[in-house]
């Protein structure tokens, strides 16, 4: 799975009652081209630093013949952020290092950078703009290596990079809300080019949302995405991507939130290799915090993903995940995730049925305001059509994070 590199679940919350593009920043709402910071006031920066040590049972993700190693992780993150009551600028950045014990080919390091600025152009209205570089390790028996960890020496670097524009009108108790985006992303990897140029790819996009007062707490939600890929070196790839999805944006009250969106996508290919595809959509996401030192959250949706193998596909994933948080004392903090994952691959002879499930518990302790320790487990299944790709994998990690 890939992580916002590719999924950026991050919170906003703060009052909505002042005009600054602080305020105007909530409305924009997260997806795939489009990423939100947390927001604190003020002006800042901070940093921080990490280590893990941990234990994996199957490194190479092999159906048979599993191979362990212990690794130790070094990782450091920082953040600035400037506003007043017209400009808002945030950016990240974080870098992680990792050693491996029995595979020191696999020894690597992943960098993350992300920039957001955001201009009021009038009481309502904002412009924005979102800048994304990212460079991450593939690991082997993954990706363009599924099933043939033993044949490569060491995994693949691919990098990430997107930029987009928006434009967004209301705020978050407006009656009516718009917001427009385009953007444009690439991926391209960087290591055994004779094979992984064929992944190589940019997406041109562009989203239309509106958001209608239905009620006191229920908003009326339309969204159009438009999405244009191309491949430099497998056309028969390039496709055109169309999804319409309508429902609702319920707010019970702060404790509960929900999101439901319906409808259908289109895929339509330059060439004939595949048959153009139509797809039920949908997206859903449910927050709910019934006590103070109590939360959940239920993300699901359907859509089509990019190829990620050598031979030619593309994928049509159902994703289910459910994240919870249980404070057991004021230092002390439980924490679960659970992850569902099915996809469809449609290669251009057959079709190929595999499933992902992950199950990762972690437990937080908090000893002192800027420094928090962590012990975690993580089990991952696979089961697919092609017993070759099939592995369970566990692993256990334990770290130390500071702030300052």
């Amino acid at each position: 799975m890939r992580s916002s590199s590719n999924y950026l679940a991050l919170t906003f919350s703060l009052s909505i009652s002042s005009l600054s593009p602080s305020v105007l920043a909530a409305t924009i709402e997260r997806s795939e081209n489009n990423f939100v910071f947390d927001f604190n006031e003020g002006n800042y920066f901070e940093a921080g630093i990490g280590a893990q040590y941990g234990y994996i049972d199957n490194f190479l993700n092999q159906s048979h013949g599993k191979q362990s190693t212990t690794f130790a992780k070094i990782s450091a993150d920082s953040f600035l952020q400037t506003h007043n009551d017209n400009h808002l600028l945030q950016i990240g950045a974080d870098v992680d290092t990792i050693f491996f014990d029995d595979f020191k080919d696999d020894e690597h390091s992943n960098v993350n950078v992300r920039a957001k600025y955001f201009y009021k152009l009038a009481d309502m209205q904002t412009l924005f703009s979102s800048i994304v570089f990212s460079n991450n390790y593939e690991y082997r028996g993954t990706g363009t290596s599924k099933g043939q960890a033993l044949a490569l020496d060491s995994g693949n670097e691919f990098d990430d990079k997107l930029l987009n524009l928006g434009y967004n009108y209301g705020r978050l108790d407006s009656v009516s809300k718009v917001s427009l985006l385009v953007g444009i992303k690439e991926r391209e990897y960087k290591t055994r080019r004779q094979v992984t140029r064929t992944l190589d790819n940019e997406a041109k996009f562009a989203h239309v949302g509106v958001d209608y007062l239905m009620s006191e707490k229920t908003y009326f939600s339309f969204l159009v995405e438009l999405e244009d890929i191309e491949y430099d070196y497998s056309k028969e790839q390039n496709r055109e991507e169309i999804a319409i999805l309508a429902g609702i944006k319920w707010e019970a009250s702060e404790l509960s939130q929900l999101t439901l969106m319906l409808g259908y996508e289109t895929l339509s290919f330059d060439e004939s290799v595949f048959d153009d595809d139509d797809i039920f959509k949908w997206r859903m996401s449910y927050d709910w915090r019934p006590l103070d030192y109590f939360s959940m959250q239920l993300r699901s949706g359907r859509s089509s993903e990019q190829s990620n193998e050598i031979e030619r596909n593309y994928r049509v994933v159902d994703d289910y995940t459910l994240t919870s948080s249980y404070f057991i004392s004021s230092h002390l903090n439980m924490r679960l995730q659970v992850a569902y994952r099915a996809e469809e691959i449609q290669f251009t002879t057959n079709t190929v049925d595999e499933d992902f499930l992950l199950f990762a518990p972690q437990l937080q302790y908090q000893v002192s305001e800027r420094v928090k320790m962590r012990i975690g487990y993580e089990f991952i299944t696979v089961s697919s059509d092609i017993g070759i790709n099939e592995y369970d994998k566990n692993s256990f990690e334990i770290g130390i994070n500071g702030q300052f």
